[in-house]
């Protein structure tokens, strides 16, 4: 080998090495800044003291970032920490769907397979398939919707049987897979099949196929009411105690418990194939009206991720994964003043550096928006915009009422946790709005409604 040679072969070998380095270095960088953004979005949030709970920032499967805020028992001054537990709500959905897979992957179920079997007095049971379920297109009935009678019985004790009997016996909303409802009669019933076919609790299923496997320790279905076993959850008005649902009611829908970090490595696992197989995630993640199986979309600008939200009782919690970026978010909470939602859109934000846009609006012109807009008389859908602390807040027909961000040319945002924004374009001075689902979606005209 010449001199010549060896020289430029060394010189090659240094640039390389260097540039790794600087790869190394920019990729430490970028994760530190994130951090360092984080822990400063997360001690604001803190010092606003109107939201208690944690949160758990992971990437590529290793936490960069946790922490806490709050109480777990305010009346024993017991503070939130990292390893706080709380009840997730409809999370619980992902940990179902994923054991209903695992039943696939053993050959036990069939995501084809109809349930008249399983139920054999269920309305359209010989149509309705396991999938249909997993994606709420069975057209079963949600026994948890208000004029249901749960709110009457969720503080007491339940059997499988009292449950099952209340859900059959509220039939069906349409026929099965010509549309998607949400229902958590879907995932309560999904809960009985797994038990019937492993025939053991919903529990012990999720222990040896989940829990055990991951190692985590502080990831239960609960049967029992919340209080006696982790933190407490409370109501928005001075953080009073929130009277707590015997869990019995949220079998496989919504009574898993866990902490933050714990339902980011769950995650975390289930997206990387480390649950279920590579294939049965791709068919996870098959969106069909807005619903996956166990997960919804869930998308911040470009980032396109998968995830679910869920609420029990006043528990509030939001977990996602974004398979581009290798980042799983866990937020959760025992207490928030309608703020749970901005909370994370703030995490996100910091995550990615992302700055929205919100500028300020003259009070004489948010007057022009104030009103009620309709398609017709007739139009179940209305809804209103009123004025609160200075912003545009758009009320829904549900009653669900969200301050908005403005971008200027009379176009305010509604930022959605677990789907697009809602768009709304105000014309004419505010006689007419322009209603729109993300930015490139379909558009609805409504009219103000004369006072």
């Amino acid at each position: 080998m010449t001199k010549t040679l060896f020289a430029a072969l060394c010189c090659t070998v240094f640039i390389m090495s260097c540039s790794q380095k600087e790869t190394t270095s920019a990729k430490v960088d970028n994760i530190q800044s994130k951090q360092e953004r984080l822990t400063k979005a997360f001690e604001t949030i803190r010092n606003q003291k109107d939201f208690m709970g944690s949160v758990t920032v992971m990437h590529k499967g290793k936490v960069v970032f946790s922490d806490s805020s709050g109480f777990d028992d305010i009346s024993k001054n017991t503070k939130s920490t990292t390893q706080s537990g709380y009840l997730i709500g409809s999370v619980s959905k992902t940990y179902t769907a994923a054991l209903v897979l695992k039943a696939v992957e053993e050959q036990k179920l069939r995501l084809d397979e109809t349930v008249e079997g399983f139920f054999p007095t269920l309305e359209n049971g010989h149509l309705i398939s396991i999938k249909n379920m997993l994606q709420h297109r069975s057209g079963i009935a949600n026994y948890t919707k208000k004029g249901k009678g749960f709110f009457n019985y969720r503080t007491q004790e339940q059997s499988r049987d009292d449950m099952l009997k209340r859900i059959l016996a509220l039939g069906s909303d349409f026929e099965p897979d010509t549309k998607a409802k949400y229902s958590n009669s879907n995932y309560y019933l999904l809960a009985l099949i797994l038990e019937k076919v492993y025939q053991q609790s919903f529990d012990n299923i999720l222990r040896e196929k989940i829990t055990t496997p991951l190692k985590l320790t502080q990831t239960f279905q609960v049967d029992k009411t919340v209080q006696t076993q982790f933190s407490y959850s409370y109501k928005e008005e001075q953080w009073s105690l929130f009277p707590a649902s015997h869990l019995s009611v949220g079998l496989g829908a919504g009574s898993i418990k866990s902490t933050p970090t714990e339902v980011a490595i769950f995650y975390n696992a289930l997206f990387n194939g480390q649950v279920v197989s590579m294939a049965l995630v791709d068919t996870l993640k098959q969106i069909k009206n807005g619903f996956g199986l166990g997960i919804k979309p869930i998308d911040f600008f470009d980032h396109q991720g998968f995830g679910h939200g869920g609420t029990f009782d006043a528990y509030n919690t939001i977990a996602a994964y974004f398979p581009d970026e290798k980042l799983t978010i866990v937020l959760a909470s025992n207490g928030s003043n309608g703020n749970f939602h901005n909370i994370y859109q703030q995490l996100l934000k910091s995550y990615f550096n992302q700055t929205l846009i919100d500028l300020p609006v003259p009070p004489e012109q948010l007057k022009k928006y104030v009103g009620t807009y309709q398609l017709s008389p007739e139009d179940k859908y209305a809804f209103s915009f009123v004025v609160e602390d200075g912003k545009l807040a758009v009320i829904f027909p549900d009653g669900y009422t969200q301050k908005m961000r403005y971008e200027g040319n009379s176009r305010f945002y509604y930022d959605q946790t677990n789907a697009k924004p809602v768009i709304f374009q105000f014309v004419d001075d505010g006689a007419s709005v322009i209603e729109t689902y993300g930015e490139n979606g379909s558009e609805t005209i409504k009219q103000k409604v004369p006072n």
